[in-house]
């Protein structure tokens, strides 16, 4: 994912000879796609959690044995 440190990095590589609003558009395309892989990252986690984790209303019931 892109990181405050290596966005600056990624800036530095942008030709000099694009204007302004070029540059903010580029650096606003790269912070969306950053908040939409976290999201991402974050959803599978959740997903990961819900297919392993054991259900807490489960256990509180009494055993059908």
């Amino acid at each position: 994912g892109i990181t405050m440190n290596n966005l600056h990095e990624l800036l530095q590589k942008l030709p000099e000879g694009i204007s302004d609003e070029t540059a903010a558009v580029i650096i606003r395309l790269l912070n969306d796609l950053t908040k939409a892989w976290e999201w991402r990252y974050f959803d599978q986690i959740r997903r990961f959690e819900q297919a392993h984790l054991p259900d807490p209303f489960e256990s509180e019931q009494p055993s059908r044995r």
